[in-house]
Formats: structure tokens, C-alpha cells, sequence
């Protein structure tokens, strides 16, 4: 309900402002990629309350290697991404229509490469920064993913030194593969490259800040 009340007062607020052909279709798949933000970036929270509450210490005691727990932790954020995302796909079919096969599966690749890049850069955060930092540090550049992406207008509304930075960024990447399987726009190459860059280098970062903090207690 939250979504969808969101979808209907951003097309009605911001519909009047940009003229663009189909802008509540738009809007809602922007939104979808703003839930999987939600979701998968904001499970860092998870990650930095075990870790200053000393809940690591337990999770060691499981029969997982040290591995295993960090792989599941990145994992685990973007599996709460994609299944919360699963519900505003219906919505999003119900206003847009069904996708093409070839749409779908550049729906989910889309859903899964953002959810994944996502969680790794929140886990990043949660365990490269010190805990007076991470709240900081996370709303700053959520604040800068958000304003500079194509979540809400598309690059032609944008100045042309913020459309570069749009280009580079992962939502917008996110929004305009998921876009393009619903036929609203051109599938693009470089959104691909930019998800799948972001998603291993943020992955690396992520896994070595997770593995090092289990080898700190051990």
C-alpha cells in the first residue's frame, strides 16, 4: 500500500512538472528500484547491530565455515531485495502489461544485479567504516544515488554534467534495464557494464570487510 499510494502522488506531484509520454509507467519502475534501495542497501543495519552487539560471536558457533557466513550475509541482503521487489512487479504488470519473455529475463537480471549491488555496498559500509560513521556515511550516499539517478526523470530533463553521473549510476542502471523489459524503452549495453562493475567491486569489498571481522574474533 505504501508503494502504491507513493506511485499515485509522485505521478500526480511530478507529472505536472516533466513532459514525459507514459510518465506514471515511468515513475512506478523507478520506484520498484527505490524498493530493492530499501531493502538490500538497508540491510547493513542488520550487519552493523550484530557487530556491536556482539552477535557475531554466536554466529561463528554455527557449522559454517567463515566463508560460508560471509557469502551468506551479501546473499542475504539481496534475497530481501528480490522478494520484496516480487510484489511491486505485480502492481508494475497490472498498470504496465506482461512483459515478453526476453523483457522478463531482463527484468529479473536486473532485479538480481541491483539487488546484489545493493546489499554489497551496504555490507561495504557496515564493515569499512567505524559505527559513528555508518549512518552518516549511508544517507549522504543514498541522498547522492537517489538525486542522481533516473528514478524519477530520465536523462533528456537533466544537465548535461548530472546526466554523466546519472550514466554511471547503479539505480538508474537498475531502472532502465528493468524499463527497457517492460518495452518502455531501449534495452542499453552500458547499463549492463555499469551494474555488473559496480556489483564486483562492491562484492570484494563487502566480502574482505565481512571475512575480516570474523577473523577479528577468532
Amino acid at each position: 500500500m505504501f508503494f502504491i499510494t507513493g506511485a499515485a502522488f509522485w505521478a500526480v506531484s511530478l507529472g505536472g512538472l516533466v513532459l514525459v509520454p507514459n510518465y506514471f509507467q515511468f515513475l512506478i519502475v523507478g520506484l520498484m528500484v527505490l524498493g530493492i534501495y530499501n531493502t538490500s542497501f538497508n540491510y547493513m543495519n542488520v550487519v552493523s547491530t550484530e557487530a556491536r552487539r556482539g552477535y557475531k560471536k554466536y554466529l561463528m558457533a554455527l557449522p559454517l565455515s567463515r566463508a560460508g557466513l560471509t557469502i551468506g550475509r551479501v546473499l542475504a541482503g539481496a534475497a530481501e531485495g528480490i522478494v520484496y521487489v516480487a510484489i511491486l512487479f505485480a502492481f508494475a504488470v497490472a498498470m504496465i502489461g506482461f512483459p515478453s519473455l526476453v523483457g522478463s529475463l531482463t527484468i529479473i537480471a536486473a532485479v538480481i544485479i541491483t539487488s546484489f549491488c545493493l546489499s554489497s555496498l551496504g555490507l561495504a559500509i557496515a564493515t569499512h567504516f567505524k559505527p559513528e560513521m555508518i549512518d552518516p556515511m549511508s544517507d549522504a550516499l543514498g541522498i547522492a544515488l537517489i538525486f542522481f539517478s533516473t528514478l524519477y526523470y530520465p536523462p533528456s530533463l537533466m544537465p548535461q554534467p548530472m546526466r554523466f553521473v546519472a550514466a554511471g549510476n547503479l539505480l538508474s542502471a537498475g531502472a532502465d534495464l528493468m524499463r527497457a523489459g517492460f518495452g518502455l524503452q531501449q534495452v542499453s549495453v552500458l547499463d549492463l557494464a555499469v551494474l555488473v562493475i559496480w556489483g564486483l567491486a562492491f562484492g570484494v569489498l563487502s566480502v574482505r570487510g565481512y571475512y575480516k571481522q570474523l577473523n577479528e574474533l577468532a
